[in-house]
């Protein structure tokens, strides 16, 4: 049972091996990137939104009790690799209104997805929230599935 047991563990990870070498990511262009982004963990709610040349909007929302902050996005950098942090994207935010405070913002993107790291400006070591972003459009046309498909099934159980 052993040497099935070693074997069957050498096959998988000697086909996983030959699938990621195989496997290319395409990264994310500003054009990819010039529309609104939502994204959420548990702490934070975004909204990311980008034209061409990379100038935006960016709020969110730390606790569903907080108020709504608001920067402004005035340079986006986006490299055609990614460093050795896993990043390829970077912004330069200005905080708008007085309560928000200076952030950093930097993370990946690929055409479909961005994967957003938020910190304090102060310590950029120290990550406050991670968060994956996806187009707006996606994230409420699975909003209104899930919801219509709720509503379908009340209407079914009287």
């Amino acid at each position: 049972m052993k040497r099935l047991s070693t074997f069957a563990l050498a096959v998988i990870l000697g086909l996983s091996g030959n699938a990621s070498a195989t496997s290319v990511v395409k990264l994310a262009t500003m054009g990819d990137l010039a529309q609104a982004w939502i994204g959420t963990d548990f702490e934070v709610f975004c909204r990311l939104e980008l034209d061409k040349q990379g100038s935006g909007l960016f709020t969110m929302q730390w606790q569903t009790d907080s108020p709504a902050l608001a920067y402004r996005v005035s340079k986006t950098s986006l490299s055609a690799s990614v460093n050795s942090a896993g990043d390829n994207l970077e912004f330069v935010l200005v905080p708008i209104g007085a309560t928000a405070q200076a952030i950093y913002l930097s993370g990946y993107a690929s055409p479909s997805s961005i994967r957003l790291s938020i910190g304090k400006s102060s310590n950029p070591k120290r990550y406050r929230a991670v968060v994956a972003l996806h187009p707006e459009a996606w994230f409420t046309a699975r909003l209104k599935a899930v919801t219509e498909r709720a509503l379908f099934e009340r209407r079914n159980q009287k």
